[in-house]
């Protein structure tokens, strides 16, 4: 997205629900990081409500 002086880019970061096609939460941060992305997908499953998907549940079994 374009920020408000040329050359400035802002990312926006966006969860949505796949069955209800609902945005669960969204971002806006200057860079992309592995930070940033961590503390988003906190967030998102924060206010759902904590329900964190199977796929995010580290297990002892590799995939």
């Amino acid at each position: 997205m374009k920020g408000p002086f040329q050359g400035v880019y802002y990312d926006l970061m966006v969860m949505l629900d796949i069955f209800s096609r609902k945005v669960i939460h969204h971002m806006l941060v200057p860079a992309e990081s592995a930070v940033a992305a961590a503390k988003f997908m906190r967030e998102a499953f924060a206010a759902n409500d904590g329900v964190v998907p199977p796929m995010f549940i580290p297990t002892a079994e590799p995939r």
